[in-house]
């Protein structure tokens, strides 16, 4: 800086004010930046803070039982997950409804209505710390590999996610089978 010789005060030279841009676009340019998420393959343990997920499996369906009289018909198809959630943290912790993630980055929100969904995991969720859940949820989308984005429930501004990949049932393949993480055998 280059001290005035008329008022005695300090003034920046073209260089200073050069330098503060560039860090100011650095620090904006990181600061708009979302932090990539990892991708997990069901059966994979996925720890957010004290939230942990554990996928099972994905299993796609035509209908739901309804208890009866009609059966549940989707828009699309009824995608179930089985999932557990643990709380590994020291204070309780809420698990919101996810995401689907298609391959256009589309997001879909979980259905909030679990009727005819076995083990239902809710729509409100919380989970006491050493506790965990075990159930499922469900999507009504159309047939296609998705990514879950699971959350630690945090702050938006703070939340931790990732991303876990739920295959497309195989060609050919029945649509009202579970799709597990595990090697497919043949039969002689």
């Amino acid at each position: 800086m280059i001290v005035s010789e008329c008022h005695g005060t300090t003034r920046p030279t073209r260089r200073t004010i050069g330098l503060a841009a560039c860090v100011l676009l650095v620090l904006g340019a990181t600061v708009g930046c979302t932090q990539e998420q990892r991708k997990f393959q069901i059966g994979e343990r996925v720890a957010l803070g004290g939230v942990v997920y554990t996928v099972h499996d994905a299993q796609w369906q035509s209908e739901l039982d309804a208890g009866g009289l009609h059966p549940r018909t989707p828009q699309h198809r009824f995608l179930l997950v089985h999932l557990t959630v643990s709380n590994s943290g020291n204070k309780g912790a809420t698990v919101p409804l996810l995401n689907l993630v298609d391959a256009s980055g589309a997001d879909h929100l979980e259905l909030s209505d679990g009727q005819g969904v076995p083990e239902w995991l809710g729509v409100l969720r919380p989970v006491n710390p050493t506790e965990s859940k075990v159930g499922r949820i469900v999507f009504d989308v159309p047939v296609a590999s998705y990514l879950l984005r699971v959350t630690d429930g945090g702050e938006q501004e703070v939340e931790k996610t990732a991303l876990v990949a739920l295959p497309q049932v195989p060609k050919g393949g029945p649509m009202d089978s579970p799709l597990l993480n595990e090697p497919k055998t043949t039969q002689p």
